[in-house]
């Protein structure tokens, strides 16, 4: 089976879910060619092979002006590119990420005559409002995947009344070597986007009362200076290392072999944004540092039912100090619930298993 991808700008940093899955699903049978925008990150994301993306460029702005004097949308321009140079390989199906890509998804299934599927992931559901783009593409879908019953809660409440599947973004096993009961001294890791919704200000209030930890931040973003004034401000710039982005994923996954705990601090933002299905919480488990997380989103769907209880409220630096300090006061307990969470992990988010699931949707449809 070949499937057409349509992802607007594809190997983004901090998208690795895309391109992982489209490996999964090659090795479950289904051939992936990916028609975008743009493209970045090939030393860290190869897959798929040069040959199979297809990059569809907006066209140079006196083009532009005059696609707008005739009307004609960005949407269409970039579905009559992709639908052309797909029509070469006839693919079965078109498999929009993201909703803001699903416009153009259901442009290019209605000029190859083919369904028209749409991945729905965190924010580009939960600050959708009816009415709008995302929205307005909604008719033209086949089915939808949503990452989690959170997500699928916001397209129902947005109006989507098509078929739902559950899909959850996978992690390799095979990748993620669990540690084993791991360092009960290493620092405290905060793995993500340095923006508001991530939290990061919220876990840099609560380390005060964290006596004696130290703190590492993976990631960039457009609040990394804000929040590096905010370490020097709380009196922990000191206790506190930020590493910026790492592209290599064998430096992610050190860091996180050598933490005592993993904190994923996340926030409700008023506008929307919540987390669909995090990647960094099953990672962090998978490989088996201690999770400690807010209840936002779809968090909770990525933890184990019985650990569900533990996780901390939103924008609560107290509450998040004292799950952080419950963690490194006692090693054992933690080492217990990290084998665990391991075990569950693998059992609802083994990448593999997910890939051929996808591929029994993709038949169906």
């Amino acid at each position: 089976m070949i499937v057409g991808h349509v992802v607007h700008h594809y190997g983004k940093l901090s998208e690795s879910f895309i391109p992982d899955a489209l490996e999964g699903l090659e090795r479950a049978g289904a051939r992936a060619w990916v028609a975008t925008l743009s493209v970045e990150g090939r030393g860290t994301y190869p897959f798929p092979p040069d040959e199979r993306l297809l990059v569809c460029p907006p066209p140079p702005l006196a083009r532009r002006a005059l696609d707008r004097a005739l009307r004609r949308s960005g949407t269409e321009r970039f579905a009559a590119a992709a639908a052309e140079r797909l029509r070469e390989v006839g693919p079965a199906l078109v498999h929009a990420h993201f909703g803001w890509a699903t416009a153009s998804g259901v442009a290019v299934a209605r000029r190859l005559g083919v369904p028209a599927v749409a991945a729905f992931h965190g924010t580009d559901v939960t600050v959708a409002a009816p009415g709008d783009p995302v929205t307005r593409a909604f008719g033209g879908l086949d089915a939808a995947i949503a990452v989690s019953r959170f997500i699928e809660g916001k397209l129902r409440g947005l109006g989507y009344a098509g078929p739902v599947e559950i899909i959850p973004a996978g992690v390799r096993l095979d990748r993620l070597p669990f540690r084993g009961d791991g360092p009960a001294s290493g620092p405290i890791l905060y793995v993500g986007r340095l923006n508001a919704q991530k939290g990061l200000a919220v876990l840099l209030e609560a380390m005060p009362a964290i006596r004696g930890a130290q703190l590492e931040v993976l990631g960039g973003g457009p609040d990394a200076r804000d929040l590096q004034a905010h370490a020097r401000r709380l009196g922990v710039a000191d206790r506190t290392t930020f590493l910026g982005p790492l592209p290599r994923r064998e430096d992610v996954l050190e860091a996180m072999r050598r933490a005592s705990v993993l904190v994923m601090p996340s926030r409700a933002m008023p506008d929307g944004q919540a987390e669909g299905s995090p990647v960094v919480t099953k990672e962090a488990q998978a490989v088996g540092v201690p999770l400690v997380a807010t209840d936002t989103g779809g968090i909770a769907e990525t933890v184990p039912p019985e650990h569900r209880a533990d996780l901390v409220p939103g924008d609560d630096p107290a509450a998040l100090a004292a799950a952080v300090s419950r963690v490194l006061s006692d090693p054992a307990a933690a080492a217990a619930r990290a084998r665990r969470a391991r075990e569950w992990i693998g059992q609802e988010f083994d990448a593999e298993r997910l890939a051929r699931r996808t591929v029994a949707f993709y038949e169906r449809l």
